[in-house]
């Protein structure tokens, strides 16, 4: 089995595997299963765009002509589509604290935790939503590199970097528009325009253009972040930099 491979099923095992003790944890701390059970749903949606590649591949393999091309752009979309989850889980954050949680659709949802002052349980769901965020981010970060590889393979670097960059700046939006306007991923494909009255309302309210950007923005350094980070720990560099150590070391 490739190295490289070996190396992202491991990290994907050992992330998923303390989500799950942690979360299993909680669940015995609450006295049921069902708290905090909208972090693993999102972690399960954060797979999805890594889950489709392996479509893709088929795709490329299988189909031809006008098929191919009409396959790649319904999994494209999808893609698209889910890759913001798996970045949206760092404002999971917010349940921590009631006063910050936002609902403009006004649909009932109130999954903030109620702490009393000084509760050390309080802790452990912020390690919780942490490890959770964690996994979100490397899962996205592989799926946006392996798109990123995808695209140089086909445009030149500076029109790969371009497109990117605007799947970075669409994603930011996408994980806007789902904790603040609490859009699911899947409503794109049956209610895309009402997804977009609601963010250009947003966007030309003064009283919320201001959270946009700043969500937007910080997303996308997040995502930034998350790219080199995993670009560096599945580097050739970093590959012959683990095996030299460990040369060295006997």
């Amino acid at each position: 089995m490739p190295y490289l491979l070996v190396v992202k099923l491991t990290l994907l095992f050992i992330f998923y595997a303390v989500l799950i003790c942690l979360w299993l944890i909680r669940c015995a701390i609450a006295g049921t299963f069902q708290f905090y059970g909208f972090v693993m749903f999102n972690v399960a949606l954060a797979m999805i765009p890594l889950l489709l590649e392996p479509f893709f591949r088929s795709i490329k393999s299988r189909l031809e002509g006008w098929r191919a091309i009409f396959g790649n752009t319904v999994l494209g979309f999808a893609w698209l589509m889910f890759i913001p989850n798996a970045f949206y889980l760092l404002t999971d954050f917010m349940h921590l604290n009631k006063s910050v949680l936002v609902n403009e659709r006004a649909d009932d949802y109130s999954g903030a935790v109620q702490y009393i002052r000084g509760e050390g349980v309080y802790v452990f769901d912020s390690l919780l939503i942490f490890v959770a965020t964690l996994f979100g981010a490397y899962v996205g970060g592989l799926a946006l590199s392996h798109a990123y590889v995808f695209l140089k393979k086909h445009l030149r670097k500076v029109r790969a970097t371009i497109l990117l960059g605007i799947v970075l700046f669409l994603a930011g939006i996408g994980v806007y528009i789902g904790r603040f306007g609490r859009w699911n991923s899947w409503e794109a494909f049956y209610q895309p325009l009402n997804i977009l009255h609601d963010f250009i309302h947003q966007l030309l309210n003064p009283q919320t253009r201001t959270r946009l950007f700043i969500v937007v923005l910080t997303i996308v350094l997040f995502q930034i972040m998350t790219l080199y980070i995993v670009h560096w720990i599945h580097s050739d560099r970093s590959r012959h930099r683990l095996k030299h150590s460990g040369n060295r070391s006997r």
